[in-house]
């Protein structure tokens, strides 16, 4: 078994090659099969979106909205049929939730009804469609699944899918759509071993809890003490109980920003991930005026071999903790934030659930708990988004369950962001500066890595001149 830190340490074939023969064997374990019952325990991220969820049962902040094309020559009755046997193949799709002795569970019911929705569109309807697609779902009601056809008379047909993020994630987005795919072109399915329930009851083990000792040991201690709170700059002030009313607005980096991005990973070793995370990082620092920042960030939390085709909710987060502090050169801050980072992957099995109970005293219902910001990194064009965001600088309307939420796209030509905000603490034009303050980041870190954080400036300013960006 090989650690990230392994990969970075010993980042050429021949010497990982000899890393595998000195290392020492781990025997592989597999997930055992869940016995037969009548409801099974939910896994962590299952526990906190189910919670999450009775806040607002009308919310449709947790669904996961996709379009994919409709496959040529097909009809109707073909999805239909497809998709009824995933449903029979992945279990997720006929789970249901429901609270027994007080806990929520979740049931597997042998078969669900099941029918795809059907419009006869204009191309220019389809924004409305998508829209009125999108409902809330009852959780006590199976599949939390759903499927519009949509035949579009100027274009292309198009399939709509909904599914609740309680049975579903990123990859398990993907794996639907490539095992749609598949059957519609009339291709077998390798049998699964694996469903879901057997995951979280493997994980609610206690030979499973403890293996997490260790890890958890590692949070905690990250963990101990004052928790920092971020206080960006708002336009409004922040309401006791926290909204979810967002929008996202969209910008590409130039060849030359981008450049700035991926010289950082060639001179000092380091991800594109951790060179996107350094300089959102150092904003934030400089919009709040703090120097202890916690950004969030999802993870796969797959690791297990097994788990690689289960259609669930899987998905982990990481709390990425940082010390930016002025003073240090930004070359410094590049290393210790690859420690961290690093430090964070190798321990990113413990449950950020099980964290926030451990580690958040009171509960602050105006806030999300341990941080309000969130990066992620998505690669290639299959990542893109299934609602298109629109042009560059407009500011779509939707949901965000953040403060600001920045996600990048590799495309491997260009880097394509993503800044979501809060519409209820922020104004589009003060998320704009925003994006220029990172701009002007870019700007200053050629040849200057060797400078402080301190020595680098979000505005452009005239020589001899100092000013605060708020």
């Amino acid at each position: 078994r090989l650690e990230l830190r392994d990969i970075f340490q010993h980042n050429t074939v021949q010497r990982q090659s000899e890393l595998i023969r000195k290392s020492k064997k781990a025997n592989y374990s597999s997930i055992p099969t869940a016995k037969d019952k009548e409801h099974y325990r939910l896994s962590s991220a299952q526990k906190r979106l189910y919670l999450l969820q009775q806040f607002d049962p009308d919310s449709v902040t947790y669904n996961m909205p996709g379009v994919i094309p409709a496959p040529g020559g097909s009809s109707k009755p073909q999805v239909e049929e497809a998709f009824k046997a995933l449903i029979a193949r992945h279990e997720s799709f006929r789970t249901s939730f429901d609270v027994v002795d007080e806990q929520p569970v979740q049931r597997i019911h042998p078969a669900v009804p099941f029918s795809v929705e059907e419009y006869r569109i204009e191309g220019e309807e389809l924004p409305t469609i998508r829209e009125g697609f999108v409902r809330p779902f009852d959780l006590s009601q199976a599949p939390l699944l759903r499927v519009g056809y949509v035949e579009v008379s100027d274009g292309e047909d198009l399939l709509l899918v909904d599914m609740h993020h309680i049975i579903s994630d990123g990859r398990s987005q993907a794996i639907l759509e490539e095992e749609f795919y598949q059957l519609v072109a009339g291709q077998d399915l390798t049998p699964l071993r694996l469903q879901y329930k057997d995951y979280s009851e493997w994980q609610n083990s206690a030979e499973q809890q403890s293996r997490m000792k260790g890890q958890e040991l590692y949070w905690l201690d990250l963990f101990t003490g004052e928790l920092p709170v971020l206080a960006l700059p708002t336009d409004s002030p922040r309401p006791a109980m926290q909204g979810f009313e967002g929008a996202v607005v969209r910008f590409t980096l130039s060849s030359e920003e981008a450049e700035v991005i991926r010289g950082i990973c060639k001179e000092h070793g380091l991800t594109l991930y951790m060179s996107l995370l350094s300089v959102f990082t150092i904003l934030l620092s400089k919009l709040s005026g703090q120097e202890d920042i916690v950004v969030g960030s999802p993870i796969a939390a797959r690791r297990h071999a097994d788990l690689d085709g289960v259609v669930g909710m899987f998905v982990n987060t990481l709390a990425i903790r940082s010390d930016v502090s002025g003073s240090k050169r930004f070359s410094a801050y590049l290393q210790e934030l690859k420690e961290v980072t690093l430090e964070a992957y190798e321990h990113q099995e413990y449950q950020f659930e099980d964290l926030v109970e451990r580690v958040v005293k009171e509960r602050d219902t105006s806030r999300n708990p341990l941080f309000d910001v969130m990066f992620n990194l998505v690669e290639g064009s299959s990542a893109e988004s299934a609602y298109p965001l629109g042009e560059e600088s407009v500011h779509v309307q939707g949901v965000s369950k953040f403060d600001l939420s920045l996600t990048a796209q590799d495309l491997g030509s260009s880097l394509q962001l993503s800044l979501e905000y809060s519409t209820g603490l922020f104004r589009p034009e003060t998320i704009d500066r925003f994006v220029v303050y990172f701009r002007q980041l870019l700007k200053e870190l050629p040849g200057n890595f060797e400078r402080s954080i301190n020595d680098l400036n979000i505005l452009k300013l005239k020589q001899g001149h100092t000013t605060s960006p708020l």
